[in-house]
């Protein structure tokens, strides 16, 4: 059984699979209902008598989809590359080894490596 919270305009602002016995939502009057299936967000649901009914499919704002849609596509590339970067301590240890931080840097790195040396 699932729990339905409705506000006082009939949507849906919260689902559990246990009623909650302190929940609230300022400026909202809740009223609770119970649904013998697994809540979907991708329905419409009403209520009435205690009781959630499930409806049909909420429509699908195109715009805010292809706006979704746009800003994966132009993020996706970091995860792609990511998977294929070296390891960060690889990359920080090649370059320390080639000499590319600055002297202080490279004295603290220096440091750690001889407090801590490989067996």
């Amino acid at each position: 059984m699932t729990y339905l919270a409705f506000n006082q305009n009939s949507e849906v602002v919260f689902q559990a699979d246990e009623k909650p016995s302190n929940i609230s939502k300022t400026g909202d009057t809740i009223t609770w209902a119970t649904l013998e299936e697994k809540f979907d967000p991708l329905y419409a649901y009403t209520h009435s008598g205690g009781v959630a009914t499930k409806g049909g499919l909420l429509p699908v704002d195109e715009a805010e989809e292809k706006r979704k849609d746009d800003e994966y596509k132009a993020i996706k590339y970091r995860d792609e590359r990511r998977l294929k970067y070296p390891n960060i301590g690889d990359q920080l240890d090649d370059l320390y080894k080639k000499g590319a931080f600055s002297t202080e840097m490279a004295s603290k790195i220096k440091s750690v490596k001889d407090s801590y040396p490989k067996p």
